[in-house]
This record gives structure tokens, sequence and C-alpha cells, in this order.
């Protein structure tokens, strides 16, 4: 029989390297407990928010390992990353190379540069893309928001919000009398520093909210609550996004107005983002600039495609400033395409789904 003292020790050697292998992949090793739950819930709150940050390394080929230290400047943050990599040797990349057709092309070179921007370009279609994802199943409540900086207003950030109830929210005809609706912006201590609330018109489906702060909203990291009730005997519907408020003058997140037969041809804001190629679809955009700069529709691939996309700026009473880019759906099959709005050298990318 073996002793205890053995198997205790294999054990703590066994946790212990859980533990290391975690720590050095960035995973999360759930250990000493019967309680998996509050794992898992950590493990999605990450893969949920997180940000993808990258880098071209001028370091030689020199096959060793490069340590890698990411800060930030917030006090009180814990950073998680990627702690180094191993380099390529000369050798390695020569016999990857070998097979492909031409040698790779080497850092500083015109091909190497226009390669990474390529695949810097591709990245982030796939990133704009990714959330799509999240459609293949009917939820309560789906949220998009926009948040950006007024130009009449420098000192506050503002922030809408635009919901829309599933069909799996329709659980009786309360919910065809009209419902309220409320967003809370709070910040990741739990303080409240903007609300917004409405009651929507008899069959209505969706909503859109300007919140008002209670105080001057700084860029940081916040969190949105928005929520949906027809009255106190129906389950209310909730949805919460995690974001970050960026620097005056830039913005996050955009805006969707549909247009169609199944609005009654006129435009309606949506946080559902498929569409019928009978539609028309408008994306909006905070902005400070002045210029409407230019727009271009993409494949799934980021290859553009021929289809116009008509750019505008918008000024609205609230101050706002709005950049605006719209197109007919018509001539697309369906699929996952990305509206590309350029304004100087600033890029935003927004993805849409059409589904019939």
């Amino acid at each position: 029989m073996t002793p205890l003292t053995v198997d205790a020790s294999r054990l703590r050697a066994r946790l212990d390297s859980l533990r290391t292998l975690a720590e050095n992949t960035d995973g999360l090793a759930i250990v000493d407990s019967n309680n998996l739950g509050d794992g898992m819930k950590r493990v999605v709150a990450d893969l949920s928010s997180y940000y993808l940050l990258g880098y071209y390394s001028n370091t030689k080929l020199d096959g060793k390992y490069h340590s890698i230290t990411v800060r930030v400047k917030r006090p009180g943050v814990q950073v998680r990353a990627r702690k180094g990599y191993l380099a390529a040797t000369p050798e390695a990349m020569t016999a990857g190379a070998r097979g492909r057709g031409p040698a790779a092309p080497k850092p500083g070179e015109p091909a190497f540069e226009a390669k990474a921007a390529a695949d810097a370009e591709a990245a982030a279609v796939s990133a704009a893309i990714s959330p799509l994802a999240g459609y293949t199943r009917d939820v309560p409540l789906r949220v998009q928001m926009a948040v950006g900086w007024k130009p009449s207003d420098a000192s506050s950030a503002a922030l809408w919000v635009v919901g829309e109830l599933g069909g799996v929210a329709d659980a009786g005809p309360q919910w065809n009398e009209g419902f309220d609706a409320t967003a809370t912006l709070t910040t990741p201590a739990d303080v409240t520093v903007a609300t917004g609330r409405l009651t929507t018109q008899r069959g209505a489906r969706t909503f859109r909210i300007a919140l008002t702060p209670s105080q001057p909203l700084a860029a940081g990291e916040y969190v949105l609550r928005v929520g949906a009730r027809a009255g106190p005997s129906t389950i209310p519907s909730r949805e919460v996004l995690r974001f970050a408020i960026p620097d005056a003058p830039g913005s996050a997140g955009a805006l969707f107005i549909r247009r169609g037969p199944t609005t009654g041809n006129k435009e309606v804001p949506t946080a559902d983002l498929r569409f019928r190629r009978s539609e028309s679809v408008r994306l909006e955009i905070p902005t400070s600039a002045d210029a409407a700069g230019t727009a271009r529709l993409l494949d799934r691939t980021g290859k553009p495609l021929a289809v116009p996309v008509a750019t505008a700026i918008r000024d609205d009473a609230d101050g706002s400033r709005w950049q605006t880019a719209q197109l007919a759906l018509a001539p697309l099959a369906p699929g996952d395409y990305v509206i590309e709005i350029a304004n100087g050298e600033r890029k935003m990318l927004s993805a849409f789904r059409i589904v019939q």
C-alpha cells in the first residue's frame, strides 16, 4: 500500500504543474475546489473581454527566448500577458520557405512591410466579423452601443445605446403594448455615472437611449447594463457590456439603422445585425471630424467589393456629430460583410450578416 504522505506529495506536484502550465500559457488552473462554476464563469469573463495587442519585433533571428513585459499606466490594474517568445533561426526560416516558392521577405524590405500590412488588415476584418457567431441562436435582448466625444463639449464623452427584443423575449401580449427600457453605466467598482430610460410605443421592438451622465465621462473602462421589462408580471430581459471609452477625440462602437418592407419603409434603429437583401443599412459612428471621409464594403476575407457606399456627416441637436455610411443590400448574396469607414489615418470596421 502506498503511504498517504506519498500520495499527497504526488497530488501537490500535479497541482503545481497545473498552476505552472496555466500561468505560462495565459490559462486558469481551477484546483483545490469542488465548485467548478466560479472558475468557468471566470473563463467566460476572460474570453468575453480582453485586449489583443501585437507588434513586430526588431530582434535578430537568433533562435533564443526573448522576454516580453506589458505595463499599463492605470494604477491598481493587474495585467496578464504572454511572457515571451522563441525567435526563429535563419535556417528555420529558410527551411520553412523552401517548398513554398520564393524565400520569405526580410524585415525592412517592401515585400515584408506589404505582407505585414495585409496580415494586420486580415486580422482586423476577422475580429470585426467574430461577434456575428453569436447570431446562431436567439436571445431575449441584443444591444449595440457607440461612445464618442461631441465637438461642442470635449470635457465629457457621450454614450448612445440601441436595444432590440429577440423572439424569446416575447412571452406574452404585454410586450406589444410597449415596454420600459433602462440603461445604466457604472465604473468597474460599481459606481453609477450615467443613466437613461424610456418607454417604447405600442408595437415597438427596438429602442435608442442617449445616456445622461451625473458627472463628466472620462476615458477609461466602464460597465453598461441594459434592461427591458413590460410591466411587473413579465420577466425582464437584461444584457451587460464591458468596454473602454477612448481618449478624445476617439470613438468606439457603431449604431445600425435598417429600412425595408419589414419596417414599413421607415428607418428603424436595430441591434440585430441580420439583414435581408430587400433592405438598406446605414451605419453611424460618433466623430469630431469635419469631412465625411470614405467608406467601402469588404467581404469576410477583406476583399473590397464593387458596391457603392455613400458617406455623409450629420450634426444632431444634442451637439453630437455622426459619420454615416449607407448602402442598399440588393446586389449582395447571403453571407457576412464588413463596412470600412476611413477618415484620415483612422479606420473603423463594422460587420453585418445577410440572411436572405
